[in-house]
């Protein structure tokens, strides 16, 4: 933890290691902070914030919001809500979008085949397509965004970042390796593990950090 620690405040301070660079030169701007905005994708709800990925991406919002602008697109993996917006604190705004039933009726198929996993959020760069409000509400809020950052990357391929944008990647895992153990090998597995793996992979190289 000292050795993960001083590499993180080494970029708070402007200085540079091997792996960030110098981060803090990146998120520089002519633009005092508070007038910053800030995109936060994923495919998952932050309220309530319970597990680990939700309490990540809400805490994270949460303190960004103490100095910028944030707005969270968020949508609903199970059906039956509907469009939600709403202010979770002062400069934070979480928007939810649900998903249509062409979406969940597609997922209940390649679930069935995968062997009755749940996959949503490894099905979402396939067929987030068949909910449009999402792109729609996450592009209209994103293109005055200064920093955009993907929660995890399934809606990276519904994201539109604009070339003056600062993109980030809030990596929770290297899904490729933790999606591999949990769908087997069967074929659906296979080809929907190279979809992840051509997802993360192509956020990782677009990512500013």
């Amino acid at each position: 933890w000292d050795a993960a620690s001083s590499r993180l405040l080494a970029s708070i301070n402007g200085e540079e290691h091997p792996v960030m660079g110098r981060g803090v030169e990146l998120v520089r701007s002519d633009q005092p902070l508070r007038d910053l905005k800030i995109l936060v994708a994923d495919n998952q709800v932050l309220e309530p914030p319970v597990q680990a990925s939700r309490l990540r991406a809400y805490h994270l919002c949460r303190n960004l919001a103490k100095c910028s602008s944030v707005t969270y697109v968020g949508a609903y993996d199970w059906p039956g809500p509907q469009y939600r917006e709403q202010k979770l604190a002062p400069n934070f705004t979480e928007i939810i979008i649900p998903l249509t039933q062409v979406h969940f009726g597609l997922n209940s198929v390649f679930e069935r085949l995968a062997g009755k996993k749940a996959i949503i959020d490894v099905t979402m760069p396939l067929l987030l397509k068949y909910t449009p409000r999402f792109r729609e509400a996450v592009n209209c809020h994103g293109k005055d965004a200064g920093i955009v950052i993907m929660s995890r990357p399934w809606v990276y391929p519904s994201v539109n970042k604009q070339k003056d944008q600062l993109l980030i990647y809030d990596a929770h895992n290297c899904e490729y390796l933790a999606k591999k153990e949990l769908l087997g090998k069967s074929l659906v597995a296979r080809f929907l593990l190279r979809v992840v793996k051509k997802i993360e992979g192509k956020l990782c190289h677009a990512s500013n950090l």
